[in-house]
């Protein structure tokens, strides 16, 4: 049948990638890769001096932005968090621009 749906649906989360994975790694201590077919980025914040945990906790506090610390997912998620961009890029705009903030404080 008509593949274009689906078509669509993969150019915008490929363009939601893009942006998230560049805007992060402008990001003081953060530095990620293009994701390949996921949902979600895995940037090394070893240069921010914290954790996962730590970095996950924080900004959800202060930028109201939900991740996931790396740490969850087994020793080598150590020094990472996940950040998911199945969001509107609404969302995801507004997200990068609160990180941002507090990375910078």
């Amino acid at each position: 049948g008509d593949q274009s749906p689906s078509e669509k649906m993969v150019e915008e989360f490929r363009r939601r990638g893009d942006y998230i994975s560049s805007s992060v790694n402008q990001i003081p201590g953060f530095k990620s890769g293009k994701p390949e077919g996921a949902f979600y980025i895995f940037p090394n914040i070893q240069e921010t001096g914290m954790d996962g945990f730590e970095l996950s906790h924080m900004l959800l506090e202060k930028a109201g932005v939900a991740t996931v610390a790396g740490e969850c997912f087994g020793k080598y998620g150590a020094g990472h968090i996940r950040i998911s961009y199945s969001n509107s890029m609404e969302n995801l705009k507004s997200a990068v621009e609160n990180i941002q903030v507090v990375m910078n404080e």
